[in-house]
């Protein structure tokens, strides 16, 4: 008995001693520190990171390693936001809120560096989000700010995830043909004590944020509010046009209101399949995809601004040849991406009066 205790004293203090040295290793790597949303606040009803986060990378070896600034409000910009401002909402997922991207490479950093007496662009871009988490997010910069002009990035899988119910986000609700508020579910006002502890520990952060342990998923199985809770590993069930056109519609209609904003002050970007550009790309799985083209037309027949970056992309590697992301590993926008796609948003800025 006494060599069996010594045994467990022996395999415990190995175990510590390796988490400890774990720890003091990875204290001094990039860690991805970002998997943590902020708290509950009335002071933003909508998903935000927690603030003064440090560092950002993805998966095991931790690449696309960047200490990106997140403000106090919770969002990644170098700016702090100031009540009434006037200001340009930017709205997105993890595509516009970047945070494999330095500072000054993303497309609010661009934009603010070029802007020189035009309005501040707000970086208001969340990972996971989607339509109706776009509109709360207006809604939200409303209340606090002036804004006189909103850009929205449209993902694929915007319209296929606006009526699954996740926690810290929005989304759209139906009962029989008619709309319901959305349904905007906050996240804990308090973090319990073993979690407070976890947010400080760089061996837990990886675990967490480049593992993927103990992270809820945001995709989920079936078709819009089906009710459907599987995991999708990877493929999604095609929506159809007749089950695509209600969500996009009521985006349309819903948006400006929330917004503040005439649909003339709003600019949606359509992102497009880059991978299919390069040599073995193939592309990437997505409920909604035949349904974008015309989510694109109805926004331009209402007067809203389109920028479609599939041609866009198209003609930049035909002219030459060049990753815009960084496939097949992820499909987000390197900082090349985000150069053509900030170009692209200014033009349209200018060319509808929003900047001058």
């Amino acid at each position: 008995m006494p060599s069996l205790i010594k045994n467990a004293i022996a395999i415990g203090v190995g175990i510590a001693a390796a988490l400890l040295c774990g720890e003091i290793v990875l204290s001094a790597m990039p860690v991805n520190r970002a998997a943590w949303g902020a708290l509950a606040s009335n002071e933003w009803r909508g998903p935000r990171l927690e603030p003064n986060t440090t560092t950002y990378s993805t998966d095991w070896d931790m690449s696309e390693a960047n200490r990106p600034t997140i403000n106090k409000l919770g969002f990644h910009s170098t700016l702090e936001y100031t009540d009434g401002a006037p200001m340009i909402a930017l709205l997105g997922d993890s595509y516009i809120q970047a945070m494999m991207i330095p500072d000054s490479q993303t497309i609010d950093g661009l934009l603010n560096a070029r802007r020189a007496d035009n309005t501040q662009i707000y970086n208001l871009g969340s990972s996971g989000a989607q339509l109706p988490t776009y509109t709360g997010q207006a809604a939200e910069a409303k209340r606090r700010y002036s804004p006189q002009g909103a850009v929205v990035l449209i993902s694929r899988n915007d319209i296929y995830e606006s009526m699954l119910p996740v926690t810290g986000f929005y989304n759209y609700r139906r009962e029989g043909d008619d709309w319901l508020p959305p349904q905007y579910l906050p996240p804990d006002s308090r973090r319990s004590v073993t979690k407070q502890v976890a947010m400080h520990s760089s061996l837990l952060n990886y675990f967490r944020g480049n593992l993927k342990f103990g992270q809820t998923p945001v995709f989920k199985g079936g078709r819009p509010g089906d009710g459907a809770d599987a995991p999708v590993t990877g493929a999604y069930a095609p929506m159809t046009s007749a089950e695509c056109r209600p969500i996009y519609e009521h985006f349309l209609e819903t948006f400006p209101g929330a917004a503040g904003l005439p649909p003339e002050r709003v600019v949606l970007v359509f992102d497009g399949q880059r991978s299919l550009l390069y040599p073995t790309g193939k592309p990437s799985p997505a409920a909604d995809t035949a349904c974008l083209p015309e989510f694109a037309a109805a926004a331009r027949a209402a007067g809203f601004g389109v920028v479609d970056l599939e041609p866009v992309f198209r003609a930049e590697y035909a002219s030459a040849p060049r990753r815009f992301d960084y496939w097949p590993r992820d499909v987000h926008w390197n900082a090349e991406g985000h150069r053509i796609v900030a170009r692209e948003i200014e033009r349209e800025l200018r060319d509808r009066g929003i900047w001058h």
